[in-house]
């Protein structure tokens, strides 16, 4: 958390520009990289594609910068939140959120579907660290400036956050208003696939 507030602290334009590059460079630009290698193909962006992965996980990255920008400007004091356990104990229940997450897709999806390699990553990105980072940053700063009544003081921070937030969150009622067909689901996640060293 150190060497992050840090980063962010060292130019007031720079340092959150790394910040979010490495973020979407993580996610979603994994799912990029995995389904070139691995697949031997391009993200499917077509209709029916999640619009809270596209453009909606760009959100996230604001969002979690913005975290970020908060814990630097209003340290929290709480040492708990600080410590190794604290960050292996939330990581720990979102590992199983995320298992359990996985289960509804076994109806919508296809063994081979919902195994491939874009699936796994998206769900270890999407269901796991995303939701991890976000949470276990995010949740005791939010109670943290509560306590402390600290808003004002990082109000460029909390703006973003909030109109990120409900960006994310409409794409989120668009993808629960228009779910894809079982022929997107394939284009987004194929179940016959073939890495690019290997030849069809």
């Amino acid at each position: 958390m150190t060497f992050l507030t840090e980063l962010y602290l060292t130019h007031p334009t720079l340092g959150p520009l790394v910040l979010l590059l490495l973020y979407w460079g993580i996610w979603p630009g994994l799912m990029f990289a995995v389904a070139g290698i691995f697949e031997s193909r391009p993200v499917y962006l077509g209709k029916g594609q999640s619009r809270m992965f596209w453009p909606g996980d760009f959100m996230l990255g604001l969002v979690f910068v913005m975290v970020i920008g908060l814990h630097a400007k209003n340290p929290i004091a709480w040492s708990f939140c600080h410590s190794a356990w604290y960050y292996l104990l939330t990581a720990l229940v979102h590992a199983a959120i995320a298992w359990f997450g996985r289960i509804p897709d076994g109806k919508r999806y296809p063994v081979g579907s919902r195994n491939s390699p874009t699936k796994i990553a998206h769900d270890f990105c999407g269901y796991f660290l995303s939701a991890w980072l976000l949470t276990s940053f995010g949740i005791p700063q939010i109670v943290w400036s509560i306590k402390t009544t600290s808003f004002s003081k990082c109000a460029f921070e909390w703006t973003v956050i909030a109109v990120a937030a409900v960006f994310f969150l409409a794409m989120t009622a668009w993808d629960i208003t228009h779910p894809p067909t079982s022929e997107e689901r394939l284009l987004m996640h194929p179940d016959k696939y073939y890495p690019c060293w290997r030849k069809t």
